[in-house]
């Protein structure tokens, strides 16, 4: 099952446009991983303007896909992988 779906499905959410994820599922995935817009824009390598814009016009598709993988994560594997990408203390400013 898609993470995207998941979160559909938890929060009643339609995705628009036919992209993988829009801006509701966008700013719910980041509430749930922890990360704020700029952590996330760090580790997706796009910039603090791309990041805060993906929460209110979604993100790109590869940005998307990468989100929804961090969330099909377990607790561990998704720390490994940001912070092996970027030390914590990057994640966290």
């Amino acid at each position: 099952m898609a993470v995207s779906s998941a979160l559909r499905a938890s929060k009643n959410i339609t995705p628009i446009n036919g992209t993988d994820m829009n801006p509701a599922d966008y700013r719910t995935a980041l509430a749930t991983l922890g990360l704020s817009q700029l952590a996330a824009g760090r580790w997706l390598g796009v910039s603090n303007k791309t990041a805060q814009r993906y929460a209110t016009t979604g993100p790109s598709g590869p940005a998307a896909r990468s989100i929804q993988m961090l969330l099909n994560m377990g607790p561990m594997e998704r720390l490994v992988c940001l912070t092996t990408a970027f030390p914590l203390a990057m994640l966290e400013k």
